[in-house]
């Protein structure tokens, strides 16, 4: 029999860090700051402290000032004072570095001045695949500033932003750089975070290994990577080939092997997958489609009074998101292979024992309790989380998410409750970075499908899930083949037809419509919301019999989108046999009459 082993865990991302503060006693000066971060197009970053003071009374002046620097390595660090270069000293101190500088006495109430103190540092901005990433860390302390703009100066070449957390109250153009201006109160202390790139993408490798245990023949599904409203996923190979690839109700991609008696069989997909920051399409549902996600199950117990109470009090995906991403503790020493699940119940109870599992399914029971339809999602998370690393390199460690139903913008949106906790507040509900890669969802069943590396054998089983960061996609082959099978052709009634349309590209097909037309004119219609690769659509066709064929067609035309095929039907042949069916029954007749005229 084949076993399974379900590896739900947890990345991280490393906590942000900060700076420290820039000292000025602030009782009797009022101390302004213009901060930018300039990234150029090789990911340095130039940034600029342009500070202001005012004396505020006759009684003191600055004459030093120091900006903590921590977490970064500040390099070519440089100041000036009305663009006359001044002494900036720099000293480590610890795990920082102060940048100080001595400065002009400038007494009376009322008196200004301005300086700028610059560095350079390549922690900042990293190229991640194809995605440049960007954590500006928070400003520790920048109250210290009575008024403070924040400005982020991004290369041309980066593009578009795939997303900025928290947005921007401006942008604009400036020396062919863009430019996103910020309130400072809006800033987050965990910092500022963009990504630039349409998508980001992966490539992937997944084994499956079955087993037919059984003396007769065994139909098996697994599960593979699908599209999802934030994911495209474009096969490069699947060997052997399924016999159809189908979509569940949550949209999970099942293809269908046989396995004959006794028989193994190894499963070897590949692809790219490109992940979306923004939805790609929307889900078309009805009122009744939510049933199953609304529903209580082992794990997601909508009907325990606590979270029922819970749900009364919070009511909306971010108040539950928040609650539960605060209130739950992430459990290192459970990070391990085969670790029981809890469940919403009960890590009500042990809210320090908690997993990547535990935050999902806290954050789904309170939310169906609260009348949200709301689901799992299995998948890997790309992470250089050094804790969860050494285990990722025997086992096949998945990341376990929650998604909610957008009902503004008809999506199941992904959020993250353990990367924000973890994260120590980084937002991961207005916007998911592109880093997660959905196996499977969770919905109607909260185990099955298994995801992609449950499939194993053995005792000793070996790594069978491998996703690698990557800077270029594969072209995207839509083809199609349509087949015209004749089913039905006897004299006196009407033909039948199966038309079959196969995906035999590497992308799944959307929105398309399937004509019939007889002679050019379309007799039939029929859209198809979806065509996986290597699944096909069917439909019967009636061609329709009448004698010397003035009702039926020359030609049968089956149009699917852009591609199509005619054949020509058996008009002619029909015609042929009316004549000579025309002939026989003269030939009768005649001889009928024949026959009764030697009869008299």
């Amino acid at each position: 029999m084949t076993k399974k082993y379900i590896l739900l865990f947890v990345f991280f991302v490393l906590p942000f860090l900060f700076f420290g503060r820039a000292f000025a006693q602030t009782d009797n000066f009022k101390t302004t700051a213009d901060i930018s971060y300039s990234v150029a197009a090789d990911g340095l970053t130039t940034v600029s402290h342009k500070i202001t003071i005012e004396n505020l009374t006759t009684k003191f002046y600055v004459d030093s000032f120091s900006l903590k620097v921590a977490g970064t390595q500040p390099l070519n660090p440089r100041a000036s004072e009305n663009a006359t270069p001044i002494i900036l000293l720099t000293k480590m101190q610890g795990d920082s570095w102060s940048l100080d500088l001595e400065l002009e006495k400038i007494v009376g109430l009322g008196k200004t001045r301005s300086f700028e103190i610059l560095f350079e540092t390549a922690s900042f901005a990293e190229k991640t695949g194809s995605v440049w990433e960007i954590l500006i860390p928070g400003e520790e302390g920048n109250n210290v500033y009575d008024v403070t703009s924040v400005t982020l100066y991004t290369s041309s070449e980066f593009g578009s932003p795939a997303y900025i957390s928290p947005l921007p109250t401006r942008r604009f153009q400036k020396d062919e750089k863009f430019a996103f201006e910020f309130r400072s109160k809006d800033i987050p202390l965990n910092g500022l975070s963009a990504a630039f790139g349409d998508f980001q993408i992966f490539d992937f490798y997944l084994a499956y290994h079955l087993e037919n245990p059984l003396s007769r023949e065994s139909k098996f599904q697994i599960a593979v990577p699908p599209d999802t409203a934030f994911q495209k996923v474009i096969y490069q190979a699947f060997d052997p080939k399924p016999t159809n690839l189908e979509a569940d109700q949550d949209g999970n991609w099942l293809a269908d092997f046989s396995l004959a008696a006794q028989q193994k069989l190894d499963v070897n997909v590949s692809g790219v997958v490109e992940i979306y920051s923004q939805p790609i399409f929307q889900n078309n549902l009805d009122e009744d489609d939510f049933k199953p996600f609304l529903a209580p199950s082992a794990v997601w117990q909508t009907d325990d009074p606590k979270i029922v109470e819970i749900a009364r009090k919070l009511k909306t995906p971010k108040a539950i998101y928040d609650y539960v991403s605060k209130n739950l503790t992430y459990d290192y020493s459970r990070v391990r292979p085969n670790v029981d699940r809890l469940g919403a119940s009960r890590v009500l109870q042990e809210p320090n024992r908690s997993i990547c599992t535990e935050y999902t399914d806290l954050f789904i029971a309170i939310a169906r309790a609260a009348g949200i339809p709301a689901r799992e999602v299995n998948g890997y998370a790309y992470s250089q989380n050094p804790n969860i690393e050494p285990l990722s390199l025997v086992a096949d460690v998945l990341h376990a998410w929650p998604e909610y139903w957008d009902k503004d913008l008809l999506v199941w949106r992904p959020v993250d409750p353990t990367w924000a906790s973890t994260s120590g507040g980084t937002d991961y509900f207005t916007k998911l970075d592109l880093r997660h890669f959905a196996f499977v969802m969770h919905g109607t069943d909260y185990q099955k499908p298994y995801p992609p590396g449950s499939y194993k054998l053995g005792e000793n089983p070996q790594k069978d899930v491998y996703v690698t960061l990557s800077d270029q996609s594969i072209s995207r082959s839509v083809s199609v083949e349509i087949n015209i099978l004749s089913l039905r052709n006897l004299p006196w009634r009407d033909s039948q037809m199966e038309i079959s349309i196969e995906n035999t590209g590497n992308t799944a097909i959307y929105d398309r419509d399937l004509q019939i037309l007889f002679d050019g004119k379309i007799v039939d219609f029929k859209k198809v919301p979806a065509l996986l690769p290597f699944s096909k659509t069917t439909k019967l066709v009636d061609v329709p019999f009448s004698f010397f064929g003035n009702r039926t067609p020359e030609t049968l035309t089956v149009a699917f989108g852009e591609d199509e095929k005619t054949i020509l039907t058996y008009k002619s042949s029909l015609i042929i046999f009316s004549l000579l069916s025309s002939a026989v029954a003269i030939f009768i007749a005649c001889g009928f009459v024949v026959w009764l005229i030697k009869a008299k």
